[in-house]
């Protein structure tokens, strides 16, 4: 029995020089895109160890997308053991070789740590590489003065940016800035424009501002057909605001025949959502119907 076990020892010691010395081969004489290929072969096999050592050898050799993918069996313990130093410094690796998309995963990760200095520079590094939602944040940090001296002109021009690459998030912004009155960019007209543009590419939030835009009529003139058109697009996406104000409108008529049922099935449903307001609303007019049912006809 004793001698099993000593020459099962011996195997598995055998074994695993074998295998080390078998990586050390691969590793030094294949190039990174090898080791790369070859780090995928062996974690789709669920060789997660082989896959992450062979990660970090073409991450040696500058190959941005194998740094990024060993720094990911780090991220968490569900590969291999949780290192979080180590899964920074492969993310940083990656983003000084060319792989702009852990700049971002980097930005954000130092955002959560409430590191902001650290999370402007990859979002920086990010947004010269196109990444727009880097763009938009950094346009957001810069608009709200959080972590960095409040500067319009700054964030203007990250805005610009980003919605220039078709990231709504960042048009639905600029136009914000456009309608702040607190700058020397106000500007209704070219906000409006931001907030179609974002609106049609189904930022709903865009729609919701340009229903509030033509409802309460404080930079353009009022007009309740639009409001409603626009309110409508955002209940269809439920974006529960909008279900009060157009349940406004459809109470009091404006912009719409008049129609009670709605307005109460509109209050409900964002009642139910948690718009106390609406809540609110709603049992007024119940109490009116029920004291005065022809006042709201």
């Amino acid at each position: 029995m004793i001698k099993i076990l000593i020459w099962l020892f011996i195997i598995s010691s055998i074994t695993m020089a074998s295998t080390t010395n078998q990586l050390e081969i691969i590793s030094n004489e294949a190039n990174a895109t090898e080791n790369y290929n070859l780090a995928i072969k062996y974690y789709e096999e669920g060789n997660y160890s082989m896959s992450s050592q062979l990660n970090i050898k073409a991450c040696e050799k500058k190959h941005f997308y194998a740094c990024r993918a060993a720094g990911n069996f780090y991220k968490s313990d569900k590969w291999i053991k949780q290192n979080t130093d180590k899964y920074m410094y492969l993310y940083e690796k990656a983003c000084e070789y060319g792989d702009k998309k852990a700049c971002f995963e980097l930005a954000q990760e130092y955002n959560n740590m409430n590191n902001i200095s650290k999370a402007i520079l990859f979002y920086t590094k990010a947004c010269n590489g196109n990444i727009y939602k880097s763009c938009t944040i950094l346009g957001s940090l810069y608009y709200l003065g959080k972590g960095v001296n409040q500067d319009y002109n700054i964030a203007k021009k990250f805005f610009s940016k980003a919605c220039h690459g078709n990231h709504m998030q960042a048009c639905s912004a600029l136009a914000e800035a456009y309608m702040g009155t607190d700058t020397q960019y106000y500007s209704p007209n070219k906000a409006i424009k931001l907030y179609k543009k974002a609106c049609e590419n189904n930022e709903i939030k865009a729609c919701y501002n340009l229903a509030i835009i033509f409802h309460e009529g404080k930079a353009i003139k009022k007009n309740y057909e639009k409001a409603k058109f626009f309110y409508e697009i955002a209940c269809a996406n439920k974006y529960i605001l909008a279900y009060r104000n157009l349940a406004n409108l459809y109470l009091k008529g404006d912009g719409t025949k008049q129609n009670i049922i709605r307005a109460k099935g509109l209050y409900k449903h964002a009642c139910t959502e948690g718009d106390k307001e609406s809540c609110r609303m709603l049992k007024k007019i119940r109490v009116i119907e029920m004291q005065s049912p022809n006042t709201l006809k």
